[in-house]
């Protein structure tokens, strides 16, 4: 049954303004416009909300049915809160955010597949949480459309287009590699 869900962009306008950090040199209303492209509001999961930009209202429908639309599904619930947590602090301090935004977005996704795969081959008792759960609901994965071993080379493609997407930091985006790698490598 495909569930439908209108979102007024005022009202959660509304709620965000309650939440927006003052930042030096106008950065407020960048963080303010990132939380609404992001989807930040305490009371708009990602799985219902497909834009706030239009003006009027917006809709998604479900389940996804192409590995697109299950991207673009990640990308509105945990792939928002790796895309600010990983640009907030550039975009306050009034830097190019772009290169941590490509990295948070490659990572997100191969953060979904890893745990896709996990659930596949863990047990419950090893990932500390129940397994299986969306297949029981019915729930479309990336293995789904890609098969087990393409979505984990997938993965992997993810996070080597993160780790170059900040290599222009440098030496400075250690963690970063870092963090991309456990992202695929993790067993929980």
């Amino acid at each position: 049954r495909v569930r439908r869900r209108a979102v007024d962009e005022r009202v959660a306008a509304a709620e965000l303004e309650e939440r927006v950090v003052v930042a030096p040199s106008g950065s407020t209303h960048r963080v303010a416009q990132d939380g609404v492209e992001l989807g930040h509001f305490p009371t708009l999961p990602g799985d219902q909300l497909a834009t706030l930009n239009t003006g009027k209202h917006a809709y998604i429908d479900l389940p996804p049915t192409k590995v697109d639309e299950i991207a673009a599904m990640q990308s509105l619930k945990t792939g928002a809160l790796f895309r600010f947590s990983c640009t907030a602090g550039a975009i306050l301090a009034a830097k190019d955010p772009a290169p941590l935004a490509i990295y948070a977005e490659k990572i997100g996704l191969a953060f979904q597949i890893a745990d896709d795969l996990l659930d596949l081959r863990s047990s419950a008792a090893a990932l500390g949480k129940a397994t299986q759960k969306d297949k029981g609901k019915g729930k479309a994965t990336f293995i789904d459309f890609l098969g087990e071993s393409n979505a984990e080379a997938y993965a992997q493609t993810l996070v080597d287009e993160a780790i170059s997407a900040v290599s222009v930091y440098g030496d400075r985006a250690t963690l970063f590699l870092q963090a991309a790698r456990y992202v695929i490598a993790r067993k929980r």
